[in-house]
């Protein structure tokens, strides 16, 4: 334990169901912090309004705060309540941390909010978690993360949160594909702005077999269904993939597919390193220096649309090599490192 005496972490959004949020706070609650997990803009509020000096708010994921109001009065309202609620809680001793997930919202209706928002909450902040050195860079149009207050703990990697027993013969075998069938996977949220229509589109010329498997909307998946060419193979699980069957869909494949448009920071692909699963990423500047260097990594031309990612497919050749290169870069970063990272990080600001 931390020679300082620990207070109670507010911590918005959370969802118990995600394995980053369990991982960031394991060596927090060792310690003796209290994680007071919301999801509820109301009930945040009023955790803020009772923060006591020493306390920490942390946030992550900024939509819920303004970008789901129902039109822009609402969305100024919004934006106002949550600047003076902040403002108020710093004033008072309570720290702030913003871990920046995006560069902006991906469902973004009301960018001039986000903007003032993510602006408003550099300032505020005592510090700013970024998961890659090049954030700062990403953001730099939207608002600056001053040198002092970036903190850069990386994104960890999922080892020992998921059952790593299913062979890749018996995942295969469950999803009925032969040993020479070229697999590419999908997982995660099931959104537009997730690429997966350029996926489908390309998937049938490519001659490979779609695993998808994720949560989505009603509307998302009436969608992704029509979207579907005819012939395609595709086996496709429209819900979340419980943790102990996470395994046998990363077994079967030969590589996963990110094909966003537009992307930060993915744990799709720290959750496929852990599984020793090659992924194909978009070659944003700031991914390629991040990943150059790592085998498992292949880019595809981000400004080339469909044909780019259909290339990328065809030119990819899965090796045990390059499973294993995944595997490795998995335990360079575990979760426990990760979360010690973070203990340090709320240390820091006591001093």
């Amino acid at each position: 334990m931390s020679d300082r005496s620990t207070g109670t972490a507010v911590v918005f959004p959370y969802w118990p169901e995600n394995p980053f949020l369990n991982i960031a706070y394991l060596a927090l609650r060792a310690d003796g912090w209290t994680i007071d997990e919301q999801r509820e803009l109301g009930s945040f509020l009023d955790a803020v309004a009772a923060g006591r000096a020493g306390d920490v708010v942390h946030l992550h994921w900024t939509s819920l705060l303004v970008q789901n109001a129902a039109d822009e009065r609402e969305a100024d309202r919004r934006l106002a309540t949550v600047v003076d609620a902040l403002t108020e809680a710093t004033a008072r001793g309570v720290r702030l941390i913003w871990t920046v997930h995006n560069r902006l919202p991906h469902d973004c209706p009301w960018p001039r909010h986000e903007i003032e928002l993510s602006r408003a909450l550099v300032g505020l902040a005592s510090a700013v978690h970024v998961m890659s050195p090049q954030t700062r860079e990403v953001v730099s149009d939207v608002y600056d993360i001053p040198l002092d207050k970036q903190a850069v703990i990386a994104h960890p990697s999922y080892e020992g949160l998921y059952d790593q027993a299913w062979t890749r013969a018996e995942s295969r075998a469950s999803f009925s594909l032969e040993p020479d069938e070229k697999t590419v996977l999908f997982f995660g949220h099931i959104k537009p702005y997730k690429g997966v229509s350029t996926l489908l589109s390309v998937i049938g010329s490519t001659g490979a077999t779609l695993l998808l498997a994720g949560h989505a909307s009603h509307a998302d998946r009436v969608t992704t269904e029509g979207l579907v060419p005819e012939g395609a193979r595709v086996h496709a699980r429209y819900g979340y993939v419980p943790d102990d069957d996470a395994g046998r869909w990363f077994a079967a494949a030969d590589v996963l597919v990110v094909p966003y448009a537009a992307i930060l920071n993915s744990g799709s692909m720290h959750l496929a390193a852990t599984f020793g699963l090659p992924v194909i990423v978009p070659g944003f500047p700031h991914l390629v220096e991040q990943f150059r260097d790592e085998p498992w990594v292949r880019f595809s031309d981000p400004d080339g649309g469909e044909r780019a990612l259909a290339a990328a497919i065809d030119d990819f050749v899965p090796s045990d090599d390059v499973r294993a290169a995944a595997r490795r870069y998995a335990l360079r970063y575990t979760p426990y490192a990760m979360s010690t990272d973070m203990l340090d990080l709320y240390d820091s600001l006591s001093v």
